[in-house]
């Protein structure tokens, strides 16, 4: 239908009593099917409005709230030639629409929430091919009405918080006032929100998952980007390439994302509300969801400054008790918890736009679902299919009623002929694969299909991967017992030589052991790992024991050699964890992990994480192979920015003893030995063991210390 163009315009302006703010010349234009609010909105403030837009029969009394607006509408700024546009609706609102007209209020949005933007009540494909296998399937979800901040809290924010109520100061925080907080848990982040709700009487609360992705891919004005708020990531996020690894960056200096939220995208991880569970998007409800009931670990999105860069639909997990200068949050609030103020309305004139009965019926939507048709593999309804291949072609054809909108095969989508027939190639991983093809009309009518695919481990397959758990593994451990001029230890190399002999009767490790190296012997070996040839499944695990310093002019902790000298100021004669750190990262070896058991190791990198997991159902060999698809890079250290104890003589350190305690329990029942089971055997030792990732490890990996077969 095509409606002549028409220009109506304002009858009547109606106010709450307050003369500040008044809206006038509403006019109405109608193209087709968009409809075009034209008004002007003048105040004497610059920010802190919201603009409602409803349609209302006089006649009948009734009135509905129009959504899926564009244009001028929700936070505004005041100024003339405003423009609100709105689709017509293929489907009846409620009442007829021959006598009606526009109304638009505008609402003094209260100080507190200025800092928020508006999340309009809207539906979209949550989820994500290209985030990992715990962002699929792609699911529908109705979100409603919220706000969520402009930005990341700040610390000056969260340390008004602080001073407040004797809450205290996040440890290590580098205090720049307009750097998002980071060393806080989620526990500390429902502290703060706890203080704000009775502050300012608003309750603001972590969004959940499901209102992070949709605002951070923006709501209903998204343009399928990538990033949030752009294609080009060093335009919209800090990461590690752009922040060169270095630090969080002030707030919002980037791109906004179409809502108007700043760094969604890198800077720091965000908590959720949410309990993280990898396969909850498959029974995720379709309406608000808030994750599983229960859980170990919580959900944060959105990247970091030390992280490569993530899509939006990434999704990450942590403790709940986790602090490191990566994490932050931001806060939400849902509409019906803001107490708006409306400040002034107004009316465009009586108009009609009512469709013809022809056109109401070519316009009903189709209630009926598309039809998918699977041609290869040939399968029936609930069978499991066996294959033999990395890969399948998946063939078939689907039958809509109405247009068909979207198909998509594993949450891909996928090209449909002009016959409906469509074919995609799916790449298998051992074992069973689930494959889901769903089919979206115009009228949003969803038709799937669901079966699985097991692929079979022939003789070939069997031989090709028979490395799965029997890559190369290497162990470097340097222990210093003797100095030059630093104090001499009791229990380094007896550490060394204990946990060589764990690794090479246990786990099979091929171990050299170094023991008082000076300077150049130091590097000298570090040279000839990164002189080796690697397989993909080949790891690297290093122990360093020793004497550790710190020097607050550089701001660098450094390994002490045997022959470091104590007044050396530029620290020439020690090895900087910074150089550390790139030479490690340099070394071709896709998995390493490092254990400094040093004085002051934790300041070998400013991270300290403490990363949950969630092993699930997972058979021993399908956990592996999982594990070490990921480039590692981890570190785990005896302490802080502090000193650590060398133990009584003949006894172990005490970080060393638990160490050898957890290579002694094999990792349990799978006899899989994890960085997280490690953590759990040491992280009780004083002072706190710290762990974190450095250079361009890749989120989801592990080291694993693997038990030979007896």
């Amino acid at each position: 239908m095509r409606f002549l163009f028409l220009l109506f315009f304002v009858c009547g302006l109606e106010l709450s009593g307050n003369t500040q703010s008044a809206i006038s010349n509403v006019s109405v234009e109608i193209e087709g099917e968009v409809v075009k609010i034209h008004y002007d909105f003048l105040a004497k403030e610059k920010n802190g409005y919201q603009v409602k837009v409803s349609l209302v029969n006089d006649s009948l009394s009734r009135s509905v709230q129009l959504q899926q607006l564009k244009g001028d509408v929700g936070n505004v700024t005041p100024g003339t030639g405003k423009i609100i546009s709105w689709n017509l609706p293929r489907t009846p609102i409620g009442f007829p629409m021959k006598k009606v007209r526009f109304q638009i209020d505008i609402f003094r949005i209260p100080d507190q929430v200025q800092k928020m933007v508006f999340v309009e009540e809207g539906s979209f494909m949550m989820g994500s091919e290209n985030a990992g296998e715990d962002a699929v399937p792609l699911h529908p979800v109705s979100i409603s009405s919220f706000y969520i901040g402009i930005t990341e809290v700040t610390v000056a924010e969260y340390l008004e918080f602080c001073h407040e109520t004797n809450y205290p100061i996040p440890a290590s925080q580098e205090l720049k006032d307009d750097h998002p907080i980071t060393f806080v848990s989620w526990y500390d982040a429902n502290a703060f929100i706890e203080w704000i709700v009775k502050k300012s009487g608003l309750q603001y609360r972590l969004p959940t998952e499901a209102e992070w992705e949709f605002a951070a891919s923006g709501g209903n004005y998204t343009k399928g980007l990538a990033y949030s708020g752009g294609e080009n990531i060093n335009d919209v996020g800090w990461y590690n390439q752009n922040s060169l690894g270095s630090m969080h960056h002030p707030v919002s200096r980037l791109k906004p994302n179409e809502l108007g939220a700043y760094d969604m995208t890198g800077n720091v991880w965000e908590w959720c509300q949410d309990w993280y569970n990898s396969k909850f998007y498959s029974v995720s409800p379709t309406r608000d969801p808030v994750g599983p009931a229960v859980g170990k670990v919580k959900v944060g999105r959105g990247g970091s400054w030390y992280n490569k860069g993530v899509p939006i639909g990434f999704r990450y997990f942590m403790t709940p008790q986790s602090k490191t200068n990566y994490v932050g949050f931001r806060l939400a609030l849902s509409a019906n918890d803001n107490p708006l103020i409306l400040e002034s309305k107004g009316f465009s004139e009586t108009l009609n736009i009512e469709r013809s009965k022809n056109e109401s019926v070519a316009q009903t939507k189709n209630s009926i679902q598309p039809i998918i048709q699977i041609i290869n593999p040939v399968v029936e309804r609930g069978q499991v299919f066996s294959h033999f291949g990395a890969e399948i072609k998946i063939k078939g054809k689907v039958t809509a009623a109405s247009k068909l909108l979207l198909l998509l095969v594993n949450g891909i989508e996928t090209t449909v002929d002009e016959e409906g027939y469509f074919e995609r190639a799916v790449a298998l991983k051992y074992l069973d694969n689930e494959i889901q093809i769903r089919a979206i009309d115009i009228d949003r009518n969803v038709g799937s299909e669901t079966f699985t695919v097991n692929r079979e481990i022939n003789e070939t397959d069997a031989v090709r991967n028979s490395s799965v758990a029997r890559g190369i593994n290497y162990a470097l451990l340097i222990g210093t017992n003797e100095y030059n001029e630093f104090t001499d230890l009791s229990n380094p190399i007896f550490d060394i030589k204990t946990i060589a002999t764990e690794l090479e009767q246990s786990y099979g490790f091929e171990v050299n052991t170094v023991v008082d190296p000076t300077l150049e012997q130091f590097y000298s070996v570090l040279r000839s790992y990164g002189g080796r040839k690697y397989s993909s499944l080949d790891q690297l695990f290093i122990f360093v024991a020793g004497h550790g310093v710190f020097d607050e002019v550089f701001g660098d902790g450094y390994l002490v050699l045997s022959d470091s000298r104590k007044d050396d100021q530029n620290k020439t004669s020690y090895i900087s964890h910074s150089n550390l750190r790139t030479i490690l990262n340099n070394i071709d070896c896709p998995h390493i992990f490092l254990v400094l058991d040093v004085c002051f190791g934790g300041t070998f990198d400013p991270i300290v994480a403490r990363r949950g997991d969630e092993y699930e159902a997972l058979n021993r060999d399908m956990f592996i192979r999982r594990k070490l698809q990921y480039r590692t890079r981890q570190y785990l250290t005896s302490g802080g920015k502090t000193y650590v104890s060398d133990g009584r003589k003949g006894s172990h350190s005490p970080f060393a003893r638990e160490f050898i305690r957890a290579l002694r329990g094999y990792g349990g029942a799978d006899r899989v030995l994890t960085i997280n089971e490690i953590v759990g055997f040491v992280e009780k030792v004083q002072p706190e063991p710290r762990r974190g990732e450095f250079g361009n490890n890749e989120p989801g990996s592990d080291f694993l210390f693997i038990t030979k077969e007896n």
